[in-house]
């Protein structure tokens, strides 16, 4: 096979893949809408009462979780990651994916896809929208710079809490809100860059034990 070949043969398992990848994100979200509109129709009008209790409870719990702490349950090691996730990925093939995912969240950013709002005016309606993106952001890329190979369950969690709180607190501005796709690209990107962390550590731990062997023989 010819390097040409080759390339296009890989550009075309690349847009087969993307293309499965549309299919399976536009399968999830009708069957989430299917399930929505059947609960609507067998609750009537407790629908928006359960709605609205699950909110609640989502707020209340993430605000305990800021007030008292995450403690040692959130303190998950990076390796028990991987077996949530899709199965064949390699180290090396973290440290690509977290490459892609970066890129997927800097077009989010430039193609303002991050959040949404319900002003009707356009320069109000963005202006809450920045807002918002500001702050999960900041959230977001502190949580990375604090980020170590055993501490992603606690990094997660707290990420996960300030997106629904930044959410509860953004429907004073008309419903200002960070979109779950987003939230999404930024706790794979701190997964991922666990697993790179803790594939560096296990090397630093390798090279650590092969010198202390050379120096002991």
């Amino acid at each position: 096979m010819t390097k040409t070949e080759a390339e296009s043969l890989l550009q075309g398992m690349k847009a087969y893949i993307e293309k499965v990848r549309h299919y399976l994100d536009s399968y999830e979200k009708n069957s989430k809408q299917k399930l929505e509109i059947e609960a609507r129709e067998k609750l009537h009008g407790f629908y928006h009462q359960a709605t609205q209790q699950q909110n609640l409870t989502d707020i209340s719990r993430a605000l305990e979780n800021k007030i008292n702490g995450y403690g040692t349950g959130y303190l998950l090691p990076a390796h028990t990651l991987l077996d949530e996730l899709i199965d064949g990925y390699k180290h090396i093939d973290a440290a690509i994916h977290l490459k892609e995912v970066r890129r997927k969240i800097k077009n989010a950013i430039e193609y303002n896809c991050v959040g949404d709002c319900d002003y009707v005016e356009e320069k109000r309606r963005l202006s809450a929208i920045a807002l918002v993106t500001h702050v999960f952001n900041s959230k977001a890329d502190l949580y990375l710079s604090r980020l170590r190979h055993d501490n992603m369950g606690e990094l997660i969690q707290s990420l996960q809490d300030d997106f629904i709180l930044i959410n509860h607190y953004g429907a004073a501005f008309s419903y200002a809100r960070i979109q779950a796709s987003f939230l999404g690209l930024r706790l794979e990107e701190l997964k991922f860059a666990a697993l790179v962390l803790a594939f560096k550590e296990k090397q630093r731990e390798q090279q650590s034990q092969m010198q202390q062997q050379m120096v002991e023989g």
